[in-house]
């Protein structure tokens, strides 16, 4: 799997939208009343000038086709020492809504999509925190599961779960 900012400036923004219209027509979804209100918040994180510390992105497979995406931003948060990178917008492919895709399918695109904003937490966007949005109860789930083995591997002082919000605490900052 592929993490990918999306950019109008290196069309991957128009591959993506037309990867997910595609989908959309091929399994009789309108693709105009699908995503349009997630589209309409992320699509100015697209165009340029790309603002370094916010952006859209998405997961793509082997084969080009988008899995999800997100909307991404490291700001200063009261209460908080640095800066917290938010995942906002998290939306899943029409593909996966419409049961075409397992839920193993669906937890692996989490776990990629997760371990790529870590990493983004400790490049491109630096970061000590992490804030998680989650898109269903199912989400909660998975990471609260995961919480108590994210603490055993000594990245994290802090992982812990509050309403539909997973907040993430890197150890040594």
């Amino acid at each position: 799997m592929e993490f990918v900012r999306l950019s109008e400036e290196d069309g991957s923004w128009q591959s993506f939208l037309s990867d997910w219209e595609a989908q959309c027509a091929r399994l009789d979804e309108d693709f105009e009343s699908y995503l349009f209100s997630a589209i309409d918040i992320v699509k100015d994180l697209a165009a340029p000038p790309l603002q370094t510390h916010s952006g859209v992105y998405a997961i793509k497979d082997a084969d080009g086709v988008f899995l999800l995406m997100c909307q991404l931003n490291a700001a200063h948060l009261p209460g908080y020492t640095g800066r917290v990178l938010r995942v906002r917008q998290l939306c899943f492919a029409p593909m996966y809504d419409v049961g075409e895709l397992d839920l193993e399918h669906y937890a692996q695109a989490l776990v990629a999509l997760f371990y790529e904003i870590v990493t983004l937490s400790k490049k491109d966007m630096p970061a000590a925190h992490i804030k998680f949005h989650l898109r269903s109860p199912n989400d909660r789930l998975f990471f609260t599961a995961l919480g108590s083995a994210l603490m055993r591997s000594g990245e994290f002082s802090s992982v812990v779960m509050r309403g539909a919000w997973l907040y993430i605490s890197k150890a040594n900052n």
